[in-house]
């Protein structure tokens, strides 16, 4: 837990695939009403875990509006990375928002509203033949997140094009409710959800012992 933190800006650099599809498709299952029904998948891996990983995102791109809105649906990671691979979703979504719906110049109002929602609860399915463990995201009374609102835009006036995002409000959202069940490696883990297991599954845990939400402003 919380390990692999080292080269994760770095990695965020790094080459990755990804892919754009509709709901439905395999692997997209999870952008279903009343969540945004466009899916992006995307594979990545960071320096010191021990094989690939995936995110699932769904998004919607405004068309009366400027508006993206982006949820973290699901992530399969590494159980030595956990934290590192939250981080690492969080950053990407955070650098590559522009790649999903495209981007406003900052003189050219209304700027953009973007919004990112993060669980802080979600199902956790653990396979020791893939080696993995599997948070999937549900509506309902698993359904605790932290969402964040900004204003973002990109700044041409010095030239260089120049990324400016502004943090409006960040607030926990979703009407479910979750306690941190210890699994994987975390020394409280009991013997049902150690990694030495073939499989289990936690209906519905915090996605790790620190996850939380911090209101802003």
């Amino acid at each position: 837990m919380k390990t692999k933190y080292i080269l994760l800006v770095f990695a965020i650099f790094l080459g990755f695939a990804a892919s754009n599809k509709a709901s439905g498709q395999n692997g997209c299952e999870a952008c279903v009403y009343p969540w945004p029904n466009m899916c992006y998948i995307l594979n990545f891996n960071i320096p010191g875990c021990s094989g690939d990983m995936q995110a699932v995102f769904c998004y919607e791109c405004g068309v009366t509006a400027p508006i993206i809105k982006i949820r973290v649906a699901e992530l399969t990671y590494c159980p030595e990375c956990d934290d590192a691979a939250w981080d690492y979703v969080y950053n990407w979504v955070k650098q590559n928002w522009d790649l999903l719906c495209g981007i406003k110049p900052c003189d050219e109002p209304p700027q953009i509203e973007f919004t990112i929602t993060k669980p802080i609860c979600a199902e956790l399915i653990w396979s020791r033949t893939v080696g993995r463990i599997r948070a999937i995201t549900h509506s309902g009374d698993c359904d605790l997140r932290c969402t964040e609102k900004w204003q973002v835009c990109i700044d041409y006036s010095g030239g260089i094009p120049v990324k400016r995002e502004t943090l409006l409000e960040r607030y926990p959202s979703g009407n479910g409710s979750c306690e941190y069940i210890p699994h994987g490696d975390d020394p409280d883990a009991p013997p049902e959800y150690r990694l030495d297991q073939d499989y289990w599954r936690i209906p519905c845990s915090r996605i790790t012992r620190t996850a939380n939400c911090i209101p802003f402003p």
